[in-house]
């Protein structure tokens, strides 16, 4: 994908059961603003509704295979969001990139997947689409709009986009099977192609839940979950929609990464924080505390707290690892100082060190706890290899950091204004993985989860990313808001992604990770 920054991607578009390439026109609309955009239609459905479709599935993918040309970002609504998963799992090296919209690996519900529809349901849609096939397509337009905020407008345009009718009931049946058929699940975690899956938060056909399922399955993907949307975002938010898409590629088009942020303006940004991180550091305390849960029952002689911040873990681990001496390591003397005063005990040091350069002998420690810290970093394994040197044999790391989609809906509110460098960026999850396990550390667990506090407007979240010292400190960054009027804009561009109560959300992409030193 090296060459999606320097050209213009180009996208496919692939529309879903019942429908055409017209139900994607706001959508293409708002995509070619930064890319070339076509549509691809399926057999028995619009232009080609005369079409038969292909009863066998090899046949389906060869006919998909030969339309969809090498190196495209291929986009698939539902349906079309099942075959395009099928062809990159069957010619992983065909597409540039994948996004899904409104798919599931697995559409009906299976003893270990509660997240499909009812057989049940599923034997009365199709017995009522043989039987009363205008009717039924009427109905499934009316459950694709279920529950959105634009519900009303979007039954209308569903159905001015319908791409079958009646007298091609029996064809819909044979590609209604294809979806009904396919279980992905067990295939997803060897799918190489970079993945974004798009879903609706109130989506009455595929569970919401499956975004959680879909990071477990592909820990590498890319997943959103659109506020207030249900089976069709690409009518009911096409432009924010368009936004997510234009951040998911233009990342993976970058040739080269940033420079590191100085370690000394790291450190000075969250010393200054220092006195009032505490009141902003909700998030900090969600995902210490969800990190804590990640440890099996330990009993550490000494426990390293790392980018220990105010101190706040460092107590907590204090209070649970009673034998244990506790030492605080941050790399802003500001912090340093405070947790000095605020929490003190025999069994709790403080120092102000590097984690590339830990002030700590080799095999000196049983547990090394990291909320949120190791982010900063340039690399990761830098500080995974001095965690691996001080860690005892057989010693544990447990990790909570960053990774890449995190403030994606700040970055591209602000593409909308210039191409200057105003978020941080973060590793991917491949990239922790590959560093823990070359600086000799073994994965034990990974989990993901996305946090997505919403804030009243963006300077309510760029005071937030201020008081905690997180606010952009890439090297290139413009140096403050251009005036008046690139803040207005800015506004404008982050006002596309906001809730259905009109708060701004923000996405924490965590990864908690708990590794153990390897004996190899």
């Amino acid at each position: 994908m090296s060459g999606l920054a320097e050209a213009r991607p180009r996208l496919v578009l692939l529309h879903g059961w019942g429908s055409s390439a017209a139900v994607f026109a706001a959508l293409a609309g708002a995509l070619a603003e930064f890319a070339d955009v076509g549509t691809l239609e399926l057999p028995a459905h619009g232009e080609r509704r005369a079409e038969p479709f292909p009863r066998d599935s090899q046949r389906l993918l060869d006919w998909l295979y030969a339309r969809v040309p090498a190196g495209v970002v291929l986009v698939g609504w539902s349906l079309g969001g099942q075959l395009a998963l099928r062809l990159a799992l069957r010619h992983p090296r065909h597409l540039a990139a994948l996004v899904t919209i409104a798919t599931s690996p697995c559409f009906l519900r299976k003893p270990d997947w509660p997240f499909g529809m009812a057989p049940s349901a599923w034997d009365a849609f199709r017995t009522g689409l043989a039987h009363d096939p205008a009717a039924q397509l009427a109905r499934f337009a009316a459950l694709q709009a279920h529950g959105d905020r634009h519900a009303r407008e979007l039954v209308r345009e569903l159905r001015a986009a319908a791409g079958a009718g009646p007298e091609s009931a029996g064809e819909l049946l044979a590609a209604l099977d294809e979806l009904g058929a396919s279980d992905l699940r067990e295939q997803l975690a060897g799918l190489r192609t970079a993945s974004l899956h798009v879903l609706g938060e109130r989506d009455a056909i595929v569970d919401a839940r499956v975004a959680d399922e879909l990071l477990r399955l592909q820990p590498q993907a890319s997943v959103w979950v659109v506020p207030g949307a249900a089976h069709a975002p690409l009518l009911g938010a096409p432009r924010a929609l368009a936004a997510r898409i234009a951040d998911f590629i233009a990342l993976r088009g970058r040739p080269t990464p940033l420079a590191a942020p100085r370690k000394h303006a790291i450190a000075a940004s969250f010393g200054r924080a220092a006195p009032g991180y505490e009141a902003a550091a909700t998030l900090q305390r969600l995902t210490g505390n969800e990190l804590l849960a990640t440890l099996e029952p330990l009993a550490p002689r000494r426990v390293l707290d790392l980018g220990s911040g105010t101190g706040h873990f460092a107590a907590v681990l204090a209070g649970r690892f009673t034998q244990a001496a506790i030492v605080g390591i941050d790399l802003a003397e500001g912090m340093v100082h405070h947790a000095r005063s605020r929490e003190r005990g025999h069994r709790l040091g403080w120092v102000c060190g590097d984690a590339e350069r830990l002030p700590l002998a080799a095999a000196s420690v049983e547990l090394v706890f990291s909320n949120l810290a190791l982010q900063w970093c340039a690399s990761p394994l830098p500080a995974f290899l001095e965690i691996a040197r001080v860690l005892a044999p057989g010693g544990r790391a447990a990790i909570a950091t960053l990774a890449e989609d995190t403030l994606w809906e700040l970055r591209a509110a602000w593409r909308a204004v210039d191409d200057r460098v105003h978020v941080n960026r973060f590793d991917t999850v491949a990239g922790l993985t590959e560093a823990a396990w070359a600086a000799g550390l073994r994965v034990r667990t990974l989990t993901q989860r996305c946090h997505r506090p919403a804030y009243a407007d963006v300077g309510a979240l760029a005071r937030e990313l201020r008081a905690l010292g997180a606010h952009n400190l890439n090297p290139g960054r413009a140096s403050g808001l251009a005036g008046r009027a690139s803040w207005r804009r800015l506004q404008e561009a982050y006002a596309v992604l906001a809730n259905p109560d009109g708060s701004l959300p923000a996405s924490w992409r965590v990864v908690y990770l708990v590794l153990e030193k390897r004996d190899d």
